[in-house]
């Protein structure tokens, strides 16, 4: 039996399997976990082409639409009894799923710091990093902050934004480790801060003119966004409201920006516009990853025993091969036939054993899967014999 090198997909999974190793959480019901499995790679292929503009919504992925896939979720999680700060992450997303149907929301943001590189950042002390070696040559590269002391200064300009700005939307992913205090962002007359883990907007001259909600999660990715008219500010946390303030003197945001001064953490896709943006116009959405792929493969790892999580897996795996686009058919390619059979044999690093009692049609199954993955193409018998292949894994996993 071979392994194959990981590609996009693998890499995804892999990287949820290492975020997703903390504290258990109880859960109930089957064959739900499998229906969320799937429906989280129809979301995650389906949200990744609306955002890109490739295609309408209701006709991205064939005879589905990505409302429905949001509502499958919503409801799965809910009977698993998966985390509340989970729940509470899919209407945002479908009101701004609603909202795309009549225009496109993703448009160029010229003040976009994604952190691929280190190209206008300066660094004292923080370091680009990402959680696994595969993420170094693609995107999840993040600003980490070890000590108190380490900033990163970001220069606006390299980015077209004209200084100053006076009405404005920044937004941004933050994951502190653990209960954190200290400095996250200082802009020219104000700051945004952490008390233990809660925000915090604090004016320079005038004290704070914001206090955040709700707190922000310990050791998981969470949005924040703050816009501003320049006479009032709102805060927003994961795309829902989450604190409100009136300004007495403006907040300026002038050339440069500097992260961190006492945040302990990781921060990424940094977001700045000149002008006050509405709620459903973040990009609470981007990446989806951070949003609900991670959250959701942490809460599985943490709640299903080996079998029950290998049907979670299996059917985001199956999930992804077996999608089409709206206009044509997404062929699979034979490396990635290596992928899926090196992932539900259990050969990848973190991936469950398949169930013992797995039956022997479908231990057949992986087999052709892995004998396929050595041709260089594959026939037309060869692509009905995968499709048939995928029919009974679906079967087996309640979702034929």
């Amino acid at each position: 039996m071979k392994a194959t090198k990981s590609t996009v997909m693998v890499v995804s999974l892999v990287l949820i399997v290492i975020l997703s190793a903390l504290t258990p959480i109880s859960v109930s019901g089957e064959p739900a976990e499998n229906v969320l499995g799937y429906s989280l790679g129809q979301l995650l292929l389906g949200w990744n082409m609306l955002t890109l503009g490739s295609g309408v919504p209701g006709e991205i992925l064939q005879g589905t639409d990505l409302g429905a896939v949001i509502e499958d979720m919503k409801t799965s999680s809910e009977k698993l009894d998966l985390p509340q700060f989970i729940i509470m992450r899919f209407d945002p997303l479908l009101e701004k799923y609603e909202l795309s149907r009549d225009e496109f929301l993703w448009k160029f943001q010229p003040g976009y710091w994604g952190f691929n590189n280190e190209d206008g950042l300066e660094l004292s002390g923080a370091r680009i990093a990402s959680d696994v070696a595969e993420s170094q040559t693609r995107k999840f590269r993040y600003v980490g902050f070890y000590d108190p002391d380490d900033q990163a200064v970001i220069n606006l300009s390299e980015k077209y934004l004209e200084a100053p700005l006076g009405s404005f939307t920044l937004e941004f992913w933050i994951r502190p480790e653990g209960e954190t205090s200290g400095t996250v962002l200082s802009a020219e007359n104000w700051v945004i801060e952490l008390h233990d883990n809660t925000p915090k907007v604090v004016h320079q001259e005038r004290g704070a003119v914001l206090v955040g909600e709700t707190r922000v999660l310990s050791d998981r990715w969470s949005h924040l966004a703050l816009t501003s008219s320049g006479e009032d500010l709102h805060l927003y946390q994961n795309g829902r409201a989450a604190g409100k303030g009136e300004l007495e003197a403006p907040l300026r945001l002038l050339a440069d920006l500097t992260i961190g001064g006492g945040f302990i953490g990781a921060l990424d896709e940094l977001r700045i516009k000149g002008k006050e943006e509405a709620r459903l116009r973040l990009n609470f959405d981007q990446p989806i990853d951070y949003f609900l792929v991670y959250p959701i493969a942490w809460a599985a790892r943490n709640s299903f025993n080996d079998d029950r999580l290998w049907g979670f897996y299996a059917s985001l795996l199956v999930s992804g091969a077996s999608m089409n686009r709206e206009d044509k058919l997404s062929p699979i390619e034979p490396g990635r036939l290596g992928e899926i059979f090196a992932f539900l044999s259990g050969e990848v690093e973190g991936a469950p054993a398949p169930p013992a009692d797995l039956p022997r049609e479908l231990e057949g199954v992986l087999a052709t899967f892995d004998d396929l993955s050595s041709k260089e193409e594959l026939s037309e018998e060869d692509r009905i014999s995968i499709s048939e292949g995928i029919a009974e894994l679906l079967t087996y996993l309640g979702l034929g």
